[in-house]
């Protein structure tokens, strides 16, 4: 066997071949030498460099919660009024208050769509509480949403619509 490899070592010489340890040798440390490399990749990628200043966030590009007012005419000349909170893509609280005779106890039942997006209604219950009506809507995005309004109280019940609007701030 080494009398073969001797021959097959001359022979590679002979026509300016590498030699057979020189190819095994070659094979046993490329690998070695990737994996030192791309190790020494990481780590230099990982440590920030020396007094560089921490990457500035443009101001812009932050959202901040706000209130947004919310109001829609009932019959009977009744009215709805209030704010959603944060009005922010994701739970949003809406609470209104009822304008008109009649007005105490009960629940608002609130069914929202977005005008062109193929998404299923939402749909939220607003509980009353002291001073009007209060719950959780999700509104998974941003836009204007179109809310279809049912006040169900002791004295009747009344529809209406509102506007919900998510809109991204002006810069």
């Amino acid at each position: 066997m080494s009398l073969l490899l001797s021959h097959a070592s001359r022979a590679s010489r002979a026509h300016g071949l590498p030699s057979w340890r020189a190819l095994t040798w070659g094979a046993l440390l490329l690998p070695v030498a990737i994996v030192v490399g791309v190790a020494l990749t990481f780590l230099h990628g990982q440590r920030p460099a020396a007094g560089a200043p921490a990457t500035a966030i443009d101001p812009r590009l932050i959202l901040y919660p706000r209130t947004v007012r919310v109001a829609a005419l009932l019959p009977g000349g009744r009215r709805l009024e209030g704010s959603l909170y944060p009005a922010l893509p994701g739970p949003n609280t809406l609470s209104v208050q009822m304008r008109g005779a009649g007005m105490s106890g009960g629940r608002v039942e609130v069914t929202a769509t977005m005008r062109g997006m193929a998404m299923a209604p939402l749909r939220a219950t607003l509980v009353a509480h002291r001073h009007g009506y209060s719950g959780a809507l999700r509104l998974p995005m941003f836009g204007q949403y179109r809310a279809r309004v049912v006040v169900v109280t002791p004295s009747g019940r009344y529809s209406g619509a509102l506007t919900l609007a998510l809109s991204l701030p002006r810069s």
